[in-house]
C-alpha cells in the first residue's frame, strides 16, 4: 500500500513538474489607427507589457499601430465578433 501511495506521489509530482509548458497561453490581439508614438500608443505598448508581466507571460498581447489591420475605430466591435482581432 505504502508503495502504491509513493508511485502515485512520484506521478503527481512529474506531472506538475512537466505538465505546465502543456498549458495553453492567451493571446489578445489590440488594434489602434494611432501611431505608437501618440498617448494612445504609448498606453497600449505600457498595457501590453504590464499584463504579460502580471501574468508571468500566461497572457501576451500583440498590438498594431498605425491601422495596420485596416480597421477603423467604428469596426473594432465588428472585428472582435468575426475574429479579424482576439
Amino acid at each position: 500500500m505504502m508503495r502504491r501511495s509513493f508511485v502515485g506521489f512520484i506521478g503527481a509530482a512529474l506531472l506538475c513538474l512537466f505538465g505546465q509548458p502543456a498549458l495553453a497561453q492567451v493571446s489578445w490581439q489590440m488594434a489602434t489607427e494611432y501611431p505608437q508614438t501618440n498617448i494612445s500608443g504609448v498606453g497600449l505598448t505600457t498595457f501590453s507589457r504590464l499584463i504579460s508581466a502580471h501574468t508571468n507571460g500566461f497572457v501576451t498581447v500583440r498590438t498594431s499601430f498605425d491601422n495596420e489591420l485596416k480597421i477603423s475605430s467604428a469596426e473594432m466591435i465588428g472585428a472582435a465578433r468575426d475574429g479579424r482581432v482576439t
